[in-house]
């Protein structure tokens, strides 16, 4: 649901401290017309119909977040069981096990680079059976030596 402006004035002053009729004078202060009190009462009823108000502590507009349902079980026992077994990764383990496995990338494309490159060229081709003469399917373990 989108509001205007003069929708907006509003809700931001429905906070429960304040009256219609407070509500329908600032509104004539701020816009410099006047709201009836039937139109008003029209506004809280669409807003109460759409379940954007909490009614319980007062006309309150309510955010979608807030109509949120809470996860069922306890979750901050799961975060911290997560928290307690995964710490090693934001530590001097994760950091080298994320070196290591970055340059072992780099270095198995700067080794088998060309032949990769050979066979994603190919690789529409591959998946469409249409591949290029030579180029039948991936190498087998040993091929990559002899080609």
């Amino acid at each position: 649901m989108r509001l205007t402006m003069k929708e907006q004035f509003l809700c931001s002053h429905m906070d429960g401290t304040r009256t219609l009729d407070e509500i329908g004078r600032g509104f004539e202060e701020r816009f410099r017309m006047k709201i009836t009190p039937a139109n008003l009462e029209a506004f809280v009823r669409t807003l109460a119909d759409e379940q954007l108000l909490d009614l319980h502590t007062g006309p309150r507009i309510v955010r979608p977040i807030e109509k949120l349902k809470p996860v069922p079980g306890n979750a901050d026992v799961l975060f911290r069981f997560l928290a307690k077994w995964f710490s090693w990764v934001y530590g001097w383990i994760g950091w080298s096990l994320g070196v290591g496995t970055g340059t072992l990338a780099v270095v198995l494309l700067a080794v088998h680079g060309p032949l990769i490159w050979r066979y994603l060229a190919n690789v529409d081709l591959l998946l469409r059976g249409l591949a290029a003469p030579g180029v039948s399917s991936w190498p087998r373990c040993g091929e990559a030596a002899r080609s």
